[in-house]
Order: C-alpha cells, then structure tokens, then sequence
C-alpha cells in the first residue's frame, strides 16, 4: 500500500483515497461546491475562510431529540480525529438554519451545540449523520462513552494478539517442515483461531468502511478490508483443496498491529487534546 497526502490537509497516510478521512472529504466537497478553493492558499494563516452549504437528510431515527428541553446539548461524536474534523463541526451554524454556537472538543470528541429557541435538536443530529459523524448524546461527563469504545478496543487487541501468537506458532511448525496430515492439521487449527479475528477483532474496519460506502466515500479502512478477506478467502480455498499454502498468520497479525497502532493514536490523543 502506497502512501498518499490529503488533498485537504495535507497531512500523509496510507490508503488509496485521496483524504485521510470524512472530515477532509466534506470540507473539500463544501469549498469546492462553493468556489471556495482558495481556501488551500490561505490556510496556513486564516484557517476558517470558507463558507458552507446547508446540510440536509438523515439515515437514522433521532425523534426522541424532539422532547428535549434547553438551547444547548452535548453530542459524542464517531470518526473525529484531525483539525479539519475541527474546523467542520465548528461551522455547524452555516451548515443547519437555527444553530447559533458549536464547540468541538477534539480530545474527547464532544461538540456542544446551541440552537435558537424553537430549533429542533433532531436536525441538528440529522445533519451530524449525513456528515458522517454518528452523534451520541451525553447528559453529563462523556468519559463514560470514551473508556467504554477504549476498552472495547484494548479488548479486541488482546484477542487479536492472542490469535496472532498461537497462528504464528503453528505458522512456524509449518514453515520448518510439517506436511501432510500434520501440516493439514495445522492449517485448519490456524483457521479456527483465525475466526474471532475476522468476525470480531476486525469489525472497526468493516464498520467505518460500510459508513463511509453509504455516505459515497471511499474510508482508508476499506483497503485493509479487502486484503484481510482476500487473505482469508485463499487460505480456507488452499486447506479445502489440499494445498498448505495458508496466510492465516500474516491476517491476523495485520489486524493486531493496526488495532495497537489505532489503540497507542487514540489514547495519544486523548491525553494531549483534552
């Protein structure tokens, strides 16, 4: 996989899109509808030029907002990690009729909205959505949401990491000479230890994946994706055809190492930015 720089912010990364995540792909979508691309020549010393088009249209059911008293609310937010993300969110009141204040705290992914009275916290939630930043509303403190998405995570590296030990140490047994039944048998203990991988390790990839293909975007996740699945696919292919050519090993540590790699960037950021 080769490296790529975001048309938006620049920053690098691996992937074959041409931005490091959705916040840079609507923001670049919003400039560009608007004849605001001068906005990349004067970044570096005003930030904020640009203005954007109003936000329409939602996938999920947010009627239970309706009932909700007061002019400001707080939202957890999915997918938020870079400046561009920022500066997006904190354009909210160009984006749905109504909104008068946004702040977005990128450390713990929280934006608090204010809206004029009468406004409906439903749209505001609805045009999140469609932005492709899934909102959660929090009551009080947010750290709840965060340790619970961290220990998700820190569990599924574990178990990544598990799997990938054990797969290796069978992997090994091949490599130095196991064939025929032994190697057979080998391979197949491989795929059994490969399934909490696919099925439950891997299923951040999948679902940002699926998020940004149902909004019309291509997420970096969904390279890895297909290589994981491709891998797995020849693997149990090669063992139902007799052959030992399996990469059972090589999936399974792929994953643990972006899980840790994603788990160590979060926990960076957390404790920096808040």
């Amino acid at each position: 996989m080769s490296a790529a720089s975001c048309l938006h912010c620049g920053t690098s990364f691996e992937g074959v899109s041409a931005f490091c995540c959705n916040g840079c792909q609507s923001v670049h979508g919003i400039l560009e509808a608007r004849g605001l691309t001068h906005y990349y020549e004067l970044r570096k010393n005003s930030p904020r030029v640009g203005i954007a088009r109003p936000v329409t249209g939602t996938r999920r059911d947010f009627r239970f907002l309706r009932d909700v008293t007061g002019t400001t609310l707080r939202f957890w937010l999915e997918g938020v990690h870079c400046l561009s993300c920022l500066w997006l969110l904190e354009k909210l009141p160009d984006l749905v009729p109504g909104v008068e204040h946004s702040r977005l705290n990128l450390g713990s992914s929280v934006l608090e909205v204010k809206v004029l009275p009468g406004t409906s916290f439903e749209k505001v939630a609805g045009a999140l959505e469609e932005l492709g930043y899934p909102p959660h509303p929090v009551a009080h403190d947010p750290s709840s949401l965060q340790k619970k998405e961290n220990r998700s995570l820190l569990i599924r590296l574990g178990v990544a990491g598990a799997a990938a030990g054990n797969i290796m140490l069978l992997a090994i047994s091949q490599y130095g000479g196991a064939t025929g039944a032994w190697g057979r048998t080998f391979g197949w203990i491989g795929a059994l230890l490969s399934l909490p991988v696919l099925f439950y390790c891997a299923t951040p990839f999948y679902t940002s994946s699926w998020r940004a293909l149902r909004h019309g975007r291509i997420s970096i996740d969904l390279p890895i994706v297909a290589a994981v699945w491709a891998a797995a696919l020849v693997s149990f292919w090669n063992l139902l055809a007799g052959r030992e050519e399996v990469y059972f090993d090589s999936l399974s540590t792929l994953v643990f190492l972006l899980l840790g790699s994603r788990y160590l960037l979060r926990r960076i950021q957390q404790s920096q930015l808040s």
